[in-house]
This record gives C-alpha cells, sequence and structure tokens, in this order.
C-alpha cells in the first residue's frame, strides 16, 4: 500500500465519519452544506485513491469533481456566515458580497501571476497541451484562495468578538477552517512544483487534514433545539465589542437596502 493511497483513504474514512456524526447527532439540518462537502469530500478522495491517473476514467472524474467541489465549498462558507452572524442580516448579507469579490479578486490575481511567472512551468506546458484542464485547474485555484481568505476573516471575527456561538458551531467553524486551508496551502504547492504535485507536501498534508477532521468528529456533541449556548456574563470590554459589532450591521444593513 503506497502513501497516496493510504492518506486519500484516510482524508475519505475520517470525512464519511465526521459527516456520520453530523447525521448520527441530528446536526446536519442545522449544516446542511457542511454535511454535503464532507460527503462529497469522502467520495472524491476514495475515487482519487483507488483510480489510476493514467486512466481515462480519472481524468473524467476530475473534470467533473472540480467544479463540484469549489461549487460545495462556496455554499458551506455561506452557510458559515449564516451561522456565525446569524444575529447580524447586515454583515451576513455584506459578508456574501465580499465573498464573491475575494473569489474575483483571486481569479484577476491568479490569472495574473500565471501571466507573470509560468512561462517556463508546467502550468505553462499544460496550457498548451490541455487548455480546458489548465482553466479548469486556474478557477479551481482562485476560488479556493478566495474562499480562504474569507474563512481567515471569519476565524479572526470569532476570536475578536464574543459571538456566544454554541460548541458545535464553534467547532465546525474551526476545524472545516483548518481542513480548508490546509487544501489552500497544499493547492499552491502543487501550483508551484515543477510537475504540478509534491508528493511528500501532499502527503503531509492529506494526514494533517484526516486527524483534523476526525478531531472534528471527536469533539461534536448532541445539543438540544434551539441550540443553547453556556449562561456568562459580559464584561466591559465585551459589551464595547458587541456594541460596535452592532454599529457595524446597522451600517450594513443600511447599505444593502441602497
Amino acid at each position: 500500500m503506497n502513501a497516496h493511497f493510504a492518506t486519500e483513504i484516510s482524508i475519505s474514512a475520517a470525512s464519511a465519519l465526521t459527516a456520520g456524526r453530523l447525521l448520527f447527532l441530528r446536526l446536519a439540518k442545522r449544516f446542511p452544506a457542511l454535511a454535503a462537502w464532507l460527503m462529497f469530500f469522502s467520495a472524491i478522495s476514495f475515487a482519487v485513491a483507488v483510480l489510476s491517473p493514467k486512466t481515462p476514467l480519472y481524468f473524467r472524474v476530475y473534470l467533473v469533481a472540480i467544479p463540484l467541489y469549489c461549487i460545495f465549498g462556496i455554499m458551506a462558507v455561506r452557510e458559515l456566515f449564516a451561522v456565525i452572524f446569524d444575529h447580524y442580516p447586515g454583515i451576513r448579507t455584506v459578508g456574501r458580497w465580499a465573498m464573491y469579490g475575494a473569489i474575483v479578486l483571486a481569479l484577476i490575481i491568479s490569472s495574473m501571476a500565471t501571466s507573470l511567472f509560468w512561462s517556463r512551468t508546467a502550468g505553462s506546458r499544460l496550457s498548451r497541451v490541455l487548455p480546458g484542464v489548465y482553466y479548469l485547474q486556474l478557477g479551481h485555484r482562485s476560488v479556493t484562495f478566495g474562499l480562504a481568505i474569507v474563512i481567515i476573516s471569519l476565524l479572526f471575527s470569532i476570536s475578536r468578538y464574543p459571538l456566544h456561538l454554541s460548541r458545535n458551531a464553534l467547532v465546525s467553524c474551526g476545524f472545516f477552517g483548518a481542513v480548508f486551508l490546509s487544501d489552500a496551502a497544499q493547492s499552491l504547492a502543487d501550483s508551484l512544483a515543477p510537475r504540478l504535485h509534491n508528493d511528500y507536501f501532499d502527503w503531509g498534508a492529506n494526514f494533517f487534514v484526516a486527524a483534523g477532521l476526525l478531531a472534528w468528529a471527536g469533539w461534536l456533541q448532541p445539543e438540544t433545539a434551539p441550540a443553547t449556548v453556556p449562561l456568562s456574563y459580559s464584561t466591559p470590554a465585551e459589551d464595547h465589542l458587541l456594541q460596535e459589532l452592532a454599529s457595524l450591521n446597522q451600517l450594513l444593513s443600511r447599505a444593502a437596502r441602497r
């Protein structure tokens, strides 16, 4: 059993386990997009593990999987906005616009970087031999990094503001963010490699992703409906941050209505 097969199967099993935990704990109704992303991630990791890259079937699966991966990723990040800023509709709405803007900006930057630095790389040769695959990879990389920027901002918001999220929301946001950011780093490393893949980095990233998914599954817990958070008393500093967030929400709500 080679390292590629072992790491991809580990990701597939860990993703399926985490999705199963969401279903078993009846959390999939609260996190349907995350559950869908996990199930798709499990399926595509299994396919990558068992199919040979030299077969036509692998190529067909790749062409279908990349656009779907981008779609499921966008849906999952949209859901995180809804969960984190549930009580702040203005921030939620403008945040979604910002997410789409970040994806477009990442596409522009990625295209410019490609034209400047890929003249003598495997990416350049791929663009001449298989232009469809080349542009598919470019789109995937742009969506991945655009979403990575958004996820970093979401994790910053969780760390800065006392949003009083439930344990499962915090766990899901944190571990999904870590897993997705790891995938973004892996995509960057592969795009810069001479053959568009770096085996040792890929294997290490895969083990990290599998470990993160297993930890995500283990930290989920049963939850009553509606979700409850521990009773706590805010400090003056927390009150100031919440007022700051409320003011920003009012401002963005007015902007969104224009």
